[in-house]
This record gives structure tokens, C-alpha cells and sequence, in this order.
């Protein structure tokens, strides 16, 4: 699947609620921890709009010559989005850790 937004389209929030249905309907339907995708390496506007979403970018997700569009090469990132609920954290997991002696 491809998102994109027609440029003389954007900043209506569309993306924002493409990719929330589409989440939404992955949790409730598919079983599966992760979301991922991939994103062309020079689509900064792209790479932002899934960081503030709260993606982040894989560190092993480089992907030299991804996308052949139109006879061109293009490297693209992935992201990663985890799909599972935020899981408190315990008090004790801000203590210094201490080595008994």
C-alpha cells in the first residue's frame, strides 16, 4: 500500500487519519506487535510527518536502491511503530542500579 497526499491537498490532516484508520484496523483485526514501512531516503517530509506519529527509523533499516520509480533508483528507511500498549513503568526502573558488594 501507498500513502501519499496530493500536495495542493495537504495540511487538511488526511495522512493523519488514513494512517489512524489504518492502524486501528490492523489492531483489531490482525495479530501482529509491529507496524512497519518504508519511506524514500530523501522524503524529509515524509520521514517527519511518521516521526511526530511516533515511528521511529530502524537502525538496521537502510535499503540501498529500495523504490524503482520510473527507471530510477531511490534508498528508503524503515520505520517501525509498536503496535502494543504502553507498558507502565516501575518506580524501581528510575533507581541507579546498585551492586550489592
Amino acid at each position: 500500500m501507498t500513502l501519499g497526499v496530493k500536495e495542493s491537498q495537504r495540511r487538511r490532516h488526511l495522512g493523519n487519519r488514513v494512517l489512524r484508520e489504518c492502524l486501528e484496523l490492523v489492531v483489531a483485526h490482525v495479530p501482529c506487535d509491529v507496524a512497519t514501512l518504508h519511506v524514500k531516503s530523501d522524503n524529509l517530509g515524509a520521514l517527519r510527518f511518521y516521526e511526530r506519529y511516533g515511528f521511529i527509523v530502524d537502525p538496521d533499516g537502510f535499503c540501498k536502491d529500495h523504490y524503482l520509480i520510473e527507471g530510477v533508483l531511490y534508498d528508503a528507511y524503515r520505520l517501525t511503530y509498536s503496535l502494543l500498549p504502553p507498558q507502565s513503568l516501575s518506580l524501581l526502573s528510575f533507581l541507579p542500579r546498585c551492586t550489592v558488594v
